[in-house]
């Protein structure tokens, strides 16, 4: 099982404070992911989390996992946006996306196939765990 937790990266907000979820501003926030993090990671699978930069750190809001499909189509579905939109609503901070792809011996990025990954379910419940202990209404 080899996962590699990336550096958070910032969501871009409308001028309203809701996460911008139009077209343009999710392709522009993928190049940004890709440029500043790693090519070809929004085509891999793993965990992600969402979480809200404020004062002397962050607090996780979501946790999720892309399995079956790219963590570019999972991570903002209609559902996702509705999750992070509740969290940020009211609340003072940067909303940011950490992933953790799952990678193959050869440190490269592992790209949906359809199936079940069992690694990225346990990896899933660790997280949660985890991040309930931080936010009690994850």
């Amino acid at each position: 099982m080899n996962f590699f937790p990336y550096s958070p990266i910032e969501i871009p907000r409308q001028e309203n404070g809701l996460i911008a979820a139009d077209g343009e501003s999710l392709r522009m926030f993928w190049r940004n992911v890709e440029a500043e993090l790693a090519e070809e990671i929004s085509g891999g699978i793993g965990c992600y989390i969402f979480s809200i930069r404020a004062g002397k750190g962050s607090l996780p809001w979501y946790v999720g996992l892309a399995e079956r499909q790219s963590f570019r189509k999972e991570c903002f579905t209609s559902h996702k946006i509705n999750h992070y939109n509740n969290a940020i609503t009211g609340r003072q901070g940067t909303p940011l996306l950490t992933l953790i792809p799952k990678l193959t011996q050869n440190g490269k990025f592992v790209n949906p196939t359809g199936g079940m990954h069992r690694d990225i379910q346990l990896l899933e419940k660790m997280l949660i765990s985890n991040c309930l202990s931080r936010n009690k209404n994850l």
